[in-house]
C-alpha cells in the first residue's frame, strides 16, 4: 500500500446535512482494555452510550437503545480485535442529531493486512447485494478457528447494513507502518 488516503462510503450521509446536534459523547480506550477477561467491558460501554443518547420519552426508546448498544458494541469489539498495536489509544464518539440520526465514529490504528481485508470487504459490499455478501461471509467462517475468522471478518459491518440499514464512511491514512482508520456508522433511529 502506498502513502495515501483511501475514502469509501456505503450509503447516504446527506440526511444529517444542516441538522443540529442534540447530544454527543466521546470515550478513549486502548484495545488491550477489552481483551481476555475484560471483553464484557464492550457491552457495558455500549449500554452506557445507548442510555446517554436516548431520552426515555422518545417513541420506541427501548428499540433505539438496543440498536445503539448493538452497533456500538460491535464497533468497539472490532476496534479491540484489530487495533494494532493493542496499547495505543482509540476513540469512539457518538453524535445524535435532532432528526434522530446517530453517527458512531471510531478512530483506530491497525496493520496493513487488516486495512487490505477491510477494503476488500467494502469492494464486495459495493459490488453485490448485501444478503449475498452476508451468506458468503457466514459460509467462509464455518469451521474456522477464531484466528482464521479474522481474515473473513466483516460480519458486524454487513449485519449493520442488512439489519439496521446503516451507512458507513471509511477513511484510511497511512503513517509509516501504521494505518489510521476513521470509521463512521450512521443509524436512523426513526426506523426502530
Amino acid at each position: 500500500m502506498t502513502n495515501n488516503t483511501h475514502t469509501r462510503t456505503i450509503g447516504d450521509f446527506s440526511v444529517i446535512n444542516e441538522q443540529t446536534i442534540k447530544t454527543s459523547c466521546s470515550f478513549k480506550f486502548r484495545p488491550i482494555d477489552f481483551h481476555g477477561k475484560y471483553w464484557s467491558r464492550s457491552g457495558i460501554v455500549a449500554d452506557f452510550f445507548a442510555e446517554f443518547c436516548i431520552q426515555p420519552d422518545k417513541e420506541n426508546a427501548e428499540s433505539s437503545k438496543s440498536s445503539i448498544a448493538t452497533n456500538v458494541n460491535e464497533m468497539i469489539e472490532n476496534t479491540a480485535k484489530y487495533g494494532d498495536p493493542p496499547h495505543h489509544y482509540c476513540e469512539v464518539t457518538l453524535v445524535l442529531y435532532d432528526n434522530y440520526h446517530l453517527i458512531i465514529e471510531i478512530n483506530n490504528d491497525t496493520s496493513q493486512e487488516n486495512v487490505e481485508s477491510l477494503l476488500g470487504l467494502i469492494d464486495k459490499i459495493q459490488a453485490n447485494p448485501i444478503k449475498t455478501v452476508w451468506k458468503e461471509l457466514r459460509k467462509q467462517r464455518k469451521g474456522k478457528t477464531d484466528e482464521e475468522k479474522k481474515t473473513t471478518s466483516g460480519i458486524g459491518i454487513v449485519l449493520a447494513i442488512k439489519d439496521y440499514e446503516a451507512s458507513f464512511d471509511f477513511c484510511v491514512d497511512q503513517d509509516n507502518h501504521l494505518y489510521h482508520i476513521q470509521t463512521k456508522l450512521l443509524l436512523n433511529l426513526n426506523l426502530d
